[in-house]
């Protein structure tokens, strides 16, 4: 899950980046995908018709998290 936040919504808003997570919790809950977080991010990926999440087809995980970028997203603070 984090693999796909990250590389997904990395550069997004903490909103863009719950939006993602989402995506894959609905998937995880609907009978048309896998069943686990793990299989809905890689879903496709070793195919050559697509991935579901397109770090997981395009060489991303093969550089790794950019130094820039940051290891992971950072929280915002809360509001009251």
């Amino acid at each position: 899950m984090t693999s796909a936040v990250y590389y997904e919504a990395g550069q997004e808003s903490l909103d863009g980046q719950r939006a993602v997570a989402q995506v894959v919790l609905n998937r995880v809950r609907h009978p048309a995908f896998p069943a686990n977080v793990c299989g809905v991010v890689y879903e496709g990926s070793t195919r050559a018709t697509g991935c579901q999440f397109t770090f997981t087809c395009d060489g991303s995980l093969m550089r790794g998290r950019s130094l820039v970028h940051g290891t992971a997203p950072r929280p915002s603070p809360r509001r009251h």
